[in-house]
């Protein structure tokens, strides 16, 4: 489909996500993290009028003066991440454009915003997507950020839905999600260890005899992390027998992360 020549850079980008072929939306899905300037006012009032924003909640955030790149793009992304009608290559790209902007521009984020614009669709996009590829740029982009969120987030938002992730009943690309976030609020040391027993250390080793490899080999990989936050007694009673398991195991993959975590938790 043929665009004016004359359309500056965001004029063509809008009309192309409002009228251009798949092909087309998925160049600017996969380009746009690269059209915020630091600093640049005018690129960030381009950006936003990209953007059509319906949500009263961003139209606040936005004369509340707290506008930065952060929000367009939660805003362009979302739409096109958690809708399953939206083609699956488009919905990479988005997702792998809107991590890009985060491990840019994170330590430009306060925590606030962190908290309150973007781990609300980073969470959405978790609940609503299945495929694997999405959930994982998803869930890279949380780690990116983990350090910086307040500690009762992690707390009270972040860890009981990693464990809602982790449910027999979820996908395999949720589990791995699980895994991969359990790891992180483990790291983060915001739970005493007698709380990582009570609270997930039973789901994590629950995990490491999952039916599918990937999430065992996902799990594998969080076990130095784990058993770094919880007492020595829980590793020797509990821990070491499941990765002595994992070393076993008839999957390559396993056997090797497992290999990793018992090198690390050895040190």
């Amino acid at each position: 489909m043929a665009v004016d020549d004359t359309l500056n850079d965001f004029d063509r980008a809008q009309w192309l996500m409002r009228r251009g072929q798949a092909i087309q939306k998925l160049g600017v899905l996969g380009s746009i993290h690269s059209a915020y300037v630091p600093g640049n006012s005018n690129s960030l009032k381009q950006l936003i009028s990209l953007v059509n924003v319906r949500c009263s909640a961003w139209r606040l955030l936005f004369a509340s003066c707290t506008l930065h790149v952060l929000t367009p793009f939660v805003g362009l992304v979302q739409p096109v991440v958690c809708s399953e009608a939206q083609p699956d290559d488009q919905r990479i790209a988005a997702c792998a454009s809107l991590r890009k902007v985060v491990e840019d521009h994170h330590t430009s984020f306060d925590a606030a915003t962190i908290e309150t614009v973007l781990m609300p669709m980073l969470m959405k996009c978790l609940n609503k997507a299945k495929l694997p590829a999405v959930l994982h740029h998803v869930c890279d982009t949380i780690l990116v950020v983990v350090d910086d969120l307040p500690s009762a987030y992690v707390r009270n938002t972040l860890l009981p839905a990693a464990e809602g992730f982790g449910s027999v009943s979820q996908c395999s690309g949720r589990r791995e999600v699980c895994c991969r976030l359990l790891g992180a609020v483990a790291s983060r040391r915001v739970l005493s260890p007698e709380q990582v027993v009570k609270t997930f250390f039973e789901q994590a080793m629950g995990l490491c005899q999952d039916t599918e490899a990937t999430v065992r080999a996902h799990m594998a990989r969080q076990l130095a992390a784990i058993a770094a936050a919880v007492g020595a007694s829980a590793v020797d009673d509990t821990l070491v027998d499941e990765l002595l398991e994992l070393l076993k195991d008839e999957s390559a993959d396993v056997r090797m992360c497992g290999g990793g975590s018992a090198c690390v938790h050895g040190r």
